[in-house]
This record gives structure tokens, C-alpha cells and sequence, in this order.
């Protein structure tokens, strides 16, 4: 797994940097106690930890929180921001050993969102007749660190059909799919909890971009996930025997 330091509270977003365009809500979780996160992104979409919610705890480059699986979730309200039309990138990094039971990730709106549901498959439902299947599932439950990422192209019908979904930046299979139904709007987004149960395991960052991020750009966020926070090199601790993509070296050298 790639090595660096999670930057401290109070570092800022540059917002010149190409990562920072569309997004809609960035908490690092750098604060290590009380009961709010954060949004860097500018949105004021801060993080609340639900009475009874998550424990602070160490995890892969700083802080992370720990859930319980019954009912810890972080609530970031209802936002105009992440009601924008407009297509769409989720990103978590999360620490999970469960593998067969339902696992919730994320929760956008009546209910529905992104969740674990057996050995093999992860589901995005983003209304009751329109979802996708991906495959997946044992490989980011094995109690490592890992890099979850969503791609929507857009929010009409049939835009599930084109949903992508990475884990540590490469792309997994598709599996079934029903868009029989619209999507409904996106107008808040809770962490901890997903489509059919709450989430048992770690979480140390999340990201929403209301646009569809590339594959490259994704990688980049692998390799550096604070590559877009102001003066990251400092946080940079790869070990010289990774190999850095060249489009990413050249932006350390800039």
C-alpha cells in the first residue's frame, strides 16, 4: 500500500489544482476527536457523528473511525450541492473484514445508496428498480486499507448502465442491472450506513465530486490522495521502490 501522511486540521484545498474541480464534499477526518468533520470543499457539508456513532481511532496515515455495524453513521445533512445535476464521483476509504453479511457504505436519499450484500457482490441502488451489481466484494474485505471509487456519467434512467466502480483504482466487472425506474434526486449523504444495513469497519476519508472523474484521475487520488491540498509534498512518503506514474511525477516536480 502507497505511504504518506494525512495532513493536519486546518490545511486548505488548492483549489487551481485539476482534483479539486466539481467536488462537492472532501472530509479528510483528520480531526481525531469530537463529534464533526470537517468539509474542506468549501460547501459547509460538515460531517456530524450521530448520537451513539463511531469511535476515533488510529488508522493508515492518521485518524479514521471505527464503526459498529448496529448503528454508527455520520449524517452531512441535506445540501443543494449534492442535489446538483450533474454526474458524479463517490470515494471512500475504508478497513473491512466482514465478507458475507450486508456491509452499508453510503446512503444518498430515501434509503437508497451503496452497500456490501454477499460474498461476491456490491450493489448500487440508487432507487428501487434502478441498480447495479459489481464484483468485487472479497477483494476490499480482507481487513486491509482500501480505495473505494463510484463514476456516474450522469443521473437520467439509464445512466446506472455506465456506473463504474473501482477499488485501489482499478475498475471491476459489471454485474446485473435493472433501470427500469428513474433515479431518484441526490439531496444529502450519510457514511455508515448503506442500502440494507450499517457499515462494521473502518473509514479515513471521503470525497463527492459532481462530475465523473477519469480513470487517470482516479489512480492519481490512489497513488496521492492530498495531492490537491496546499503544499502536500510535505505529506508525501512513498516508498522509492513504487513506481510513480509519470503524470503525477511531473505534478511533484512542478
Amino acid at each position: 500500500m502507497n505511504q504518506w501522511n494525512k495532513p493536519p486540521l486546518g490545511s486548505q484545498i488548492d483549489f487551481s489544482h485539476p482534483l479539486a474541480k466539481g467536488l462537492a464534499l472532501c472530509l479528510l477526518m483528520n480531526e481525531g476527536s469530537g463529534n464533526k468533520i470537517y468539509d474542506l470543499s468549501g460547501n459547509g457539508n460538515h460531517g456530524v457523528l450521530m448520537t451513539n456513532g463511531p469511535l476515533w481511532k488510529p488508522g493508515r496515515d492518521g485518524a479514521a473511525l471505527a464503526f459498529d455495524g448496529v448503528n454508527d453513521q455520520v449524517e452531512c445533512g441535506i445540501s443543494a450541492s449534492f442535489a446538483a445535476n450533474s454526474p458524479k464521483t463517490f470515494i471512500l476509504w475504508i478497513n473491512t473484514s466482514v465478507t458475507t453479511a450486508y456491509n452499508g457504505l453510503f446512503w444518498i436519499s430515501y434509503g437508497y445508496g451503496f452497500s456490501m450484500i454477499d460474498a461476491t457482490n456490491i450493489l448500487l441502488i440508487l432507487s428501487h428498480n434502478n441498480y447495479k451489481y459489481f464484483l468485487g466484494r472479497a477483494t476490499c474485505s480482507d481487513g486491509q486499507w482500501h480505495q473505494l471509487a463510484i463514476t456516474l456519467t450522469g443521473l437520467a434512467q439509464s445512466d446506472i448502465a455506465s456506473a463504474k466502480f473501482y477499488i485501489d483504482s482499478k475498475v471491476q466487472a459489471d454485474g446485473f442491472i435493472n433501470a427500469s425506474a428513474p433515479i431518484y434526486a441526490f439531496d444529502r449523504y450519510w457514511f455508515g450506513r448503506g442500502y440494507g444495513a450499517y457499515f462494521t469497519g473502518s473509514m479515513s476519508q471521503t470525497m463527492i465530486y459532481n462530475r465523473a472523474l477519469s480513470a487517470d484521475e482516479i489512480l492519481d487520488l490512489y497513488v496521492n490522495p492530498y495531492g490537491f491540498i496546499r503544499d502536500p509534498h510535505k505529506y508525501w512518503l512513498m516508498p522509492q521502490n513504487v513506481m510513480i506514474p509519470p503524470h503525477i511525477l511531473h505534478r511533484r516536480a512542478a
